[in-house]
């Protein structure tokens, strides 16, 4: 998508992969994240790992706490430097 954008979007949904597919088809395999903080992830994000996976969603979960959510820790995270 050559002039891309960073996009965000937080769902509310009792069927959060019928949501999610609106806005991931959009886009080629693999250029979709998830980011997600290492409770949260314990809690909830794992319960959709096959899903995540199933349509090439890669997850990454940061340490929880506030200094670790910003967009250089997941940039880290990712192996991106700026």
């Amino acid at each position: 998508m050559g002039n891309s954008t960073i996009c965000s979007q937080i769902i509310y949904s009792r069927i959060p992969e019928q949501e999610l597919l609106k806005w991931i088809e959009k886009y080629t395999t693999g250029k979709v994240f998830l980011a997600t903080e290492d409770t949260v992830n314990e809690i909830w994000i794992s319960k959709f790992d096959d899903f995540l996976g199933s349509k090439g969603i890669k997850k990454v979960v940061i340490p929880a706490g506030e200094n670790n959510k910003k967009i250089e820790s997941v940039a880290k995270n990712l192996g991106i430097s700026f």
